[in-house]
This record gives C-alpha cells, structure tokens and sequence, in this order.
C-alpha cells in the first residue's frame, strides 16, 4: 500500500536511490543525507523528511522540513503538496522558503495553503 511516511535513519538507502534519479534537482537533498543522514535535530543540515513510499518500500517523492525552516523538494507537483501538507500538520516549524524543480515549488506555493 502507498502512502506518506516520516523517512527514519535506516530508509537513508532508499532515499538515495530515488534521488539518484534526479542528479539535477535533488543537490541540497543529497548532500544534506550525506553529512547527518535522517535524524532531525535542530542542528544545521538536519530536517525532518516525509516521503511517498510504496508497499515494498520504494520511495516515489520527497519533502524535507530542515532545521532553518525551509522545505527541499523532490516529488512531482501534486505528490509535493501532500508532502508539504503532511509537514505543516505538525505545526511546529514554520517555513522559511522552499527550494524544488520549479513546479513542484510553485504547486506548493500555490495550492499548500488551501
């Protein structure tokens, strides 16, 4: 069954083989995996990531809510903002900016709110 779950250090391999696929735009998202992995402590380049996962564990989209409050996208527009929406939920860090392929940014920036 697919759904949207926290990613936990642990599902680190797994999110790097669905940003593997996307080298141009997923930058920040892979380097910050990279240097603290999935822990989210209020520490730089850590954040929280919720991610599209399928049954077998397969990641198929991306948000993460870093430490500074911005969201880094990977996610096709309409699963961004979901992703997004399951941040804001938690109400308890505001967003500071927003950083994605241009239309995944502006679905979330348009419809997030909503």
């Amino acid at each position: 069954m697919t759904g949207i779950r926290l990613l936990m250090p642990g599902d680190e391999g797994r999110l790097d083989t669905y940003l593997a696929h996307h080298p141009a735009t997923s930058m920040f998202l892979r380097s910050n995996l990279r240097r603290v992995g999935l822990e989210d402590r209020a520490e730089r380049f850590h954040a929280r990531y919720a991610a599209l996962v399928d049954g077998d564990g397969a990641v198929h989209g991306v948000v993460s809510h870093a430490w500074n409050g911005n969201l880094l996208i990977q996610a096709e527009p309409d699963i961004a903002v979901e992703l997004a929406r399951f941040h804001l939920a938690a109400g308890d860090r505001a967003v500071a900016g927003i950083i994605g392929p241009l239309p995944a940014v502006r679905a979330a920036v348009d419809r997030v709110n909503r």
